[in-house]
């Protein structure tokens, strides 16, 4: 800054000794050599600094422009975000040291991927290549009212599908069935839907997998490949539909492993029609047609319109099913 105020003071110097000896070659008088000299040299001292000055404004008036831009869109994201989440978000962001290291690339990085993902919501579908745990954990944890799902079953040979062989007992899927149980708790519906492409299905192995979910409160019906209509063929692959709003789909592999190249989210904009409220439909149907478990049927009854009586009937009913033996070995009295 000091440096800037002596150049400008010696260009003031310079322009008021220009002035001075024209002055003194057109053999002016004294006092107005000195006068003119003094003169030119304070207008250019003025004038640098009102460029300055106005320089200084231009890019003031840049920086509130850029801070109004930026003030409206968070107060847009605010919105959808909530106030909590972008504060942290913004704060978090804020508190990384400058620069070009490691953590600053990966943190951009990070954050172009949440952009990509915000604007594929807003057009109505979200590319994510590979698999992606954490948007299927995440619309879990935050549905509110209905999580819909179907799983291709065959015991006999892979055939790719997402859940087959040891998904269920992997970190992944323990995981994704704590967070349907806390789903649930929250008075979230879960319905998932196992097609048997086997002919004859191993019902040992199909009663352990339906044991898995009925445990943590998920309603769930089967249904022979056989037995879904030609129209509804199309529902014939491994997907999720949270709050009847956003499907969740895989893209596996065709190579009869279960190798997921992608997942994609969707949902039914103005301008894309992405068949989700389609999809749903064509689930419910089928679901219809799809039979229940012991503890599904039971917990359906329970559901209805009479649940305080049905829940006695029930109870009573476990507990003939219980005594049962011992009555029949009873000695008749």
């Amino acid at each position: 800054m000091r440096v800037q105020i002596l150049i400008k003071i010696v260009v003031a110097l310079l322009a008021g000794g220009v002035a001075y000896l024209l002055t003194n070659i057109t053999e002016q008088p004294k006092i107005w050599q000195i006068t003119l000299s003094v003169f030119v040299g304070g207008v250019v001292l003025v004038v640098q600094f009102l460029i300055e000055v106005a320089d200084q404004l231009r890019r003031n008036n840049e920086k509130v422009g850029r801070i109004s831009e930026a003030a409206a869109h968070l107060a847009g994201a605010e919105g959808s975000l909530g106030r909590h989440s972008l504060t942290r978000l913004v704060e978090a962001a804020a508190r990384l040291e400058s620069g070009n290291s490691l953590q600053n690339r990966f943190a951009r990085r990070q954050g172009e991927k949440l952009s990509q993902l915000f604007e594929g919501l807003k057009l109505g579908r979200a590319e994510h290549p590979g698999d992606a745990p954490e948007w299927m954990l995440g619309l879990t944890e935050t549905a509110t009212a209905s999580i819909a799902a179907t799983s291709m079953t065959s015991f006999e040979q892979l055939q790719g599908f997402v859940d087959e062989g040891d998904f269920w007992e992997s970190d992944l899927g323990i995981r994704y069935l704590e967070a349907q149980r806390h789903a649930i708790r929250r008075k979230v519906h879960v319905r998932r839907l196992f097609v048997l492409h086997d002919e004859e299905p191993d019902e040992k192995r199909l009663a352990r997998l339906l044991k898995r979910h009925t445990h943590v409160g998920v309603d769930v019906r089967t249904i022979r490949l056989d037995a879904i209509p030609d129209s509804h063929q199309h529902i014939l692959e491994d997907f999720i539909i949270f709050d009847r709003e956003i499907g969740f789909d895989f893209k596996i592999a065709q190579n009869n492993r279960r190798v997921i190249n992608g997942v994609s989210l969707s949902r039914d904009t103005d301008v894309l029609d992405t068949k989700v409220e389609t999809r749903q439909t064509a689930f419910d149907e089928v679901w219809a047609l799809a039979t229940a478990t012991e503890e599904s049927r039971a917990r359906e009854d329970t559901d209805g319109p009479d649940g305080d009586q049905l829940r006695g009937r029930l109870g009573r009913f476990r507990l003939e099913r219980l005594f049962r033996p011992q009555l029949r070995d009873a000695p008749p009295g």
